[in-house]
């Protein structure tokens, strides 16, 4: 089992809504096949634990 961390260096309003969309599709896609286990966002919203 893996534990991966990303930290989101940019304010969250200088993303491209866009990128959201397709990072969630394919985080779905992996959660079908049993490839994620479980994810999400860090409570406060930071994207910065």
């Amino acid at each position: 089992m893996w534990l991966v961390r990303l930290t989101i260096k940019k304010p969250m309003n200088q993303i491209d809504p866009k990128w959201f969309e397709e990072h969630e599709a394919r985080n779905g896609e992996f959660r079908v096949k049993g490839i994620i286990l479980a994810n999400g966002a860090f409570a406060d919203g930071s994207g910065d634990g």
